[in-house]
């Protein structure tokens, strides 16, 4: 609890330690998880990982702004056992919490601007269920952080006082969970579409 606070901590640290503009709003993510490894007894299929949280955004000069992102998660992990053939699924709960640089040219005369996005974050374990057949003893449990790394491309919009949207990949650095048949670690990739706010 302590190093979640302490991350929270700095996250918005970060957005408050400059002069210059500072924005924020509603952020809502539409993902999709999947994992890099194939178990030799069990296949594992990826799932929707729709998200919502907040997101405050500092300019810092005309081509980079600093974000950082709270979110609630759910990931949805779908199994299939070969032998005997057995389906199984698995649900998780999460709160990220992510920081990245934004690079463009912020010129505010332009109602439409790509740019991309770089950053870290980590994701803390809410809520694990769902394993009831072949993935029973298997949750994603872990007390320590999920460390991720991301990138992305998005279009900010100058709408009232700016939308954007972006397209995004993470890939999460440590294990979600451990196969219990195949005793093989999981670790995710997760791609989203994400609308965001800032006012």
């Amino acid at each position: 609890m302590k190093f979640r606070l302490l991350l929270a901590s700095i996250i918005l640290g970060c957005a408050f330690t400059t002069s210059a503009q500072f924005k924020f709003g509603p952020v809502l993510d539409l993902g999709y998880a999947a994992y890099s490894v194939e178990g030799k007894n069990v296949s594992l299929n990826g799932g929707l990982c729709p998200a919502f949280g907040v997101t405050a955004d500092k300019y810092i000069n005309y081509m980079f702004s600093l974000r950082g992102t709270a979110m609630y998660s759910f990931k949805t992990l779908n199994t299939s056992r070969k032998s005997p053939a057995e389906n199984d699924q698995m649900n998780g709960q999460f709160v990220d919490f992510s920081i990245a640089g934004r690079f463009s040219d912020f010129d505010d005369d332009t109602r439409t601007l790509p740019y991309g996005l770089a950053g870290i974050g980590s994701a803390f374990t809410v809520v694990s269920k769902g394993q009831e057949n072949h993935m029973r003893g298997c949750a994603y449990n872990s007390v320590l952080p999920y460390f991720m790394v991301g990138v992305g491309v998005g279009l900010k919009m100058g709408f009232f006082s700016e939308v954007d949207l972006s397209v995004n990949y993470q890939r999460f650095l440590v294990p979600m969970f451990t196969i219990p048949i195949d005793n093989a670690d999981a670790k995710l990739n997760q791609f989203g579409l994400r609308i965001t706010g800032l006012f």
